[in-house]
Formats: structure tokens, C-alpha cells, sequence
């Protein structure tokens, strides 16, 4: 009963502040149930893959699409981290560098829709250890039944960002960064 009553408080809560209100856990509970998955970055750390690995991996076993566009300024995100996306999620990730040079590439948005619903988590947690716990970073859930038209501007911007100003991270990609 206590454990049912976690997991239902954890589905409403809206803020996470970091610090000890990790948003891991929010992220961990949206993955398991997504049934699309969408990860708008500025960049991305090994120390945080580690720690969605294996809901993202559980996910890719049900073949659920993971589309994930980070950045690549200053070389920030790290290569073994890509490496471990790939080497996880196989065909399942279709993972993509931000390519506009001269336009600051800063979001931090995490998207998932839901057989009936779907959630946004957005702030400022990139995809590292200290950002996803204890570091303290905002971050707001946005539920897709509440705000419709939010969630629809995140999304469509999401998906322009990601077809039209984005490069694959293919092997050549890669090894080119």
C-alpha cells in the first residue's frame, strides 16, 4: 500500500527542485510508460545515461522510439556517452547533434506521450548525474490533458528542431566528434 502510495503521489507531482528532489525518478516513471520518447538537450553526460539506462533500455526492448537532439558546442557532451545510447538502445535511438553554429543551443525538455496522456518535463537539467539528482536544478511537468496547447508548441518545435536543423549521429558523426 505505502509503495502504491509513492508511485501515485510521484505521478502528480509537478515541481522538482533538485537537491534532494531528484528528477530521476519522474523521468524513470515517464520512460517505463511512454509509448514515444523525446529528449531535447543542450548536452548529455555518461554519469547520467548510467542512471536512465535501464528504463531507456526497457523501452527500446518494446520497441518504443527514442529520439534524443543534444548539442555539440565546446565539445561539452561527452563522446562515451553517445557511445553508450548507441550501444544500448541499437536502432531504437535516432540520436542527432543541434547543427546551427551561430545560435546558442540551450533546452533542457523531456517529452513522453502516453497511450491517453502525455507529459513535459522542462527546466534546466541537462543529462547528467548531479542535474538529474542532487544538484539543484527547477524543473516543471507539464501534462499534456491539462495544457494541450503547451504541450503542442513544445512538441512541434521539438520535432522542427529535429528533422530541419539537426545532423544523425551516425558512426562517421561519431567518430568525427
Amino acid at each position: 500500500m505505502e509503495i502504491a502510495l509513492k508511485d501515485l503521489l510521484l505521478q502528480q507531482k509537478r515541481c522538482f527542485v533538485g537537491d534532494s528532489d531528484y528528477l530521476v525518478y519522474g523521468l524513470k516513471e515517464a520512460i517505463l510508460k511512454a509509448k514515444s520518447i523525446d529528449i531535447n538537450v543542450a548536452f548529455l553526460m555518461e554519469s547520467g545515461v548510467w542512471l536512465l539506462q535501464p528504463e531507456l533500455k526497457e523501452a527500446a526492448a518494446n520497441n518504443i522510439l527514442i529520439r534524443i537532439l543534444t548539442g555539440n558546442y565546446l565539445n561539452i557532451t561527452q563522446p562515451q556517452a553517445l557511445y553508450l545510447l548507441k550501444d544500448t538502445l541499437g536502432d531504437n535511438v535516432d540520436l542527432r547533434f543541434y547543427n546551427i553554429s551561430n545560435k546558442s543551443f540551450h533546452p533542457k525538455a523531456y517529452i513522453f506521450e502516453y497511450e491517453y496522456d502525455g507529459d513535459i518535463f522542462i527546466g534546466s537539467s541537462n543529462i547528467s548525474k548531479s542535474a538529474l539528482t542532487h544538484g539543484i536544478e527547477w524543473n516543471y511537468r507539464i501534462l499534456k490533458s491539462e495544457s494541450p496547447q503547451d504541450f503542442k508548441l513544445f512538441k512541434d518545435k521539438f520535432e522542427d528542431l529535429f528533422f530541419y536543423y539537426s545532423t544523425i549521429v551516425d558512426e562517421m558523426e561519431l567518430k568525427r566528434y
